[in-house]
């Protein structure tokens, strides 16, 4: 099979952002999102956020070294007294390993607990672990669903573990309710609703 990615390790470099809290419409859904990174490193084959919108996607990220600013002053001058609850990126993992460096969706997420925003989280990644404690405490206005996905048994059980291991994390912690698992055939998915 053809890969869909060129370089073995996409490079990493920043940007500085104009805005970062776009309004979406997918398949008649509607609502808001934020992306504090541009491509994602986790180079999955079923992603539709790929070569639509940038051909290097999958070869070089980069984070938007002032998307915590930016976020900042959108929603100070945010015009309506309600806010719609915020994808944290929906078009890339928010946890992928350039957040180890930046930190940016850590930075993004206080900005919107802040301000009182609801938000939801959607990852496949373990990084996720560094923020229980900052998830903890906006467990009422938050939601985290995760990936668990395969291309073949040794990488699915590993995944699947550190997939496992967030969930009874987040669940000693008392942040999820229930967790929900649902099967597909890219893989398996866990939600936590609050």
């Amino acid at each position: 099979m053809e890969k869909w990615y060129h370089k073995a390790v996409p490079e990493v470099g920043t940007k500085k952002s104009k805005s970062i809290i776009h309004p979406f419409v997918v398949k008649g859904h509607t609502g808001l999102t934020i992306n504090p990174y541009q491509g994602c490193q986790h180079r999955c084959g079923y992603c539709y956020a790929t070569y639509e919108w940038s051909p290097e996607f999958f070869d070089k990220i980069y984070a938007k070294s002032n998307a915590a600013e930016v976020l900042e002053n959108q929603l100070r001058s945010w015009k309506s007294e309600a806010i719609e609850p915020v994808m944290v990126s929906s078009a890339t993992d928010p946890y992928q390993p350039a957040e180890i460096k930046y930190n940016l969706t850590r930075k993004c997420i206080e900005v919107l607990q802040k301000y009182d925003v609801p938000y939801y989280v959607f990852t496949k990644s373990s990084i996720m672990l560094r923020d229980v404690e900052l998830h903890k405490k906006y467990k009422d206005k938050c939601c985290l669903v995760g990936a668990i996905t395969r291309c073949n048994e040794s990488e699915a059980s590993n995944r699947a573990w550190n997939s496992t291991r967030i969930l009874y994390v987040y669940n000693d912690k008392e942040i999820c309710r229930h967790w929900r698992m649902l099967w597909s055939k890219c893989g398996s998915y866990f939600t936590s609703n609050y």
